[in-house]
């Protein structure tokens, strides 16, 4: 049995509210359902998937079709929600460790933005995070 369209609604209301409480607000997010599984290069299958645009700040949420080996079927994509919102906290390393000429600057403005979203999380939670990411957005290239 493969996932239903109501696991596709519930993965996106899950990658919603954890971008909510991550405070990643700023990212407009695009959700895919498809067939087919995926083995990662490091052997995992994967059930879903995150691809970002980081020029326009979009993010591709793909969940796939196919069953997680599970009893709790729900739990599992509500997971895999959590996961892919934590792949989409931590991008912009990813990205900036990725390209072929990035400065040590750009590294810790990065880690910097993760870490004043967390603050703000634990100091306040999600309202906290939204207020700050708004101020914070436009100052990290000046002040990491």
């Amino acid at each position: 049995m493969n996932l239903t369209q109501d696991h596709f609604a519930l993965f996106q209301q899950e990658m919603r509210h954890w971008v909510g409480v991550f405070g990643l607000q700023d990212w407009r997010l695009d959700f895919n359902f498809q067939e087919g599984e995926k083995v990662g290069e490091d052997g995992w299958v994967t059930h879903a998937n995150v691809r970002c645009k980081p020029d326009n700040r979009v993010c591709l949420a793909t969940l796939l079709e196919v069953r997680p080996d599970s009893d709790n079927i729900e739990e599992e994509v509500r997971q895999a929600a959590r996961h892919e919102a934590i792949e989409l906290l931590l991008y912009e390393i990813r990205y900036i460790a990725e390209c072929r000429y990035c400065q040590p600057e750009e590294i810790d403005t990065a880690i910097h933005r993760i870490i004043r979203r967390l603050e703000a999380f634990i100091d306040g939670g999600a309202q906290a995070n939204t207020l700050f990411i708004s101020q914070s957005y436009s100052s990290d290239r000046r002040n990491p």
